[in-house]
């Protein structure tokens, strides 16, 4: 998992974005990951303060284009045949 999340004191949890090959970009298994970890701290009533940083140089590049672009094919290819499908 490249979402990690460290508690300090006073409730307060660090969660890092570490992926610094790819400036911390969004994958869709990062966006996952990182959704999953937010929920599970908001459940817990210890947390009060959430800092999101990245690893390395940057904060994130925003999504990772080479997953995006997997998933649009996906997407596509499942939109298609169901088209095909149905035509029948």
């Amino acid at each position: 998992m490249n979402i990690k999340n460290k508690n300090l004191s006073n409730g307060i949890v660090t969660v890092t974005i570490d992926e610094p090959k790819t400036y911390n970009s969004l994958s869709f298994k990062n966006l996952t990951d990182l959704l999953k970890t937010l929920q599970k701290l908001d459940k817990d009533k210890k947390v009060k303060v959430i800092i999101l940083e990245g690893a390395g140089k940057g904060f994130s590049a925003g999504h990772n284009l080479k997953s995006c672009l997997f998933q649009i094919l996906l997407t596509f290819a499942m939109e298609e045949e169901l088209v095909i499908k149905l035509k029948r």
